[in-house]
């Protein structure tokens, strides 16, 4: 499945494009812990989806597209079951509290 997502994204981008949210996060036994990089660089991605959803820094982010986040389940791993461009439901814990937030995927920058 992954090799055909590939083959669809260099016909229509002509390269493949890899999603992601643009957050620096440390795993933890809930999830992962949106936090500020040991470069000093922040949180959050000016400008990427999860900066556009309202992810913040501090959050534990639990779920993403119905999928529990764990050793087993990595964020990377499950972005790679999306494209560009695909909506999806981020569950997260903010104070406690959980959150659902939708947002819409967007390509991994150059420089990144």
């Amino acid at each position: 499945n992954i090799a055909k997502r590939d083959v669809e994204d260099v016909r229509q981008f002509g390269k493949v494009e890899y999603p992601y949210l643009g957050v620096r996060y440390q795993a933890v036994d809930m999830g992962i812990l949106v936090k500020k990089g040991e470069d000093g660089k922040p949180a959050i991605e000016a400008g990427s989806p999860a900066e556009k959803a309202g992810i913040k820094e501090g959050d534990i982010i639990t779920e993403v597209g119905g999928v529990k986040i764990s050793k087993e389940n990595t964020l990377t791993g499950v972005l790679t079951n999306y494209r560009v461009g695909d909506k999806l439901t981020i569950k997260l814990l903010r104070d406690k509290n959980e959150i659902s937030l939708e947002l819409i995927l967007d390509k991994r920058p150059e420089n990144t």
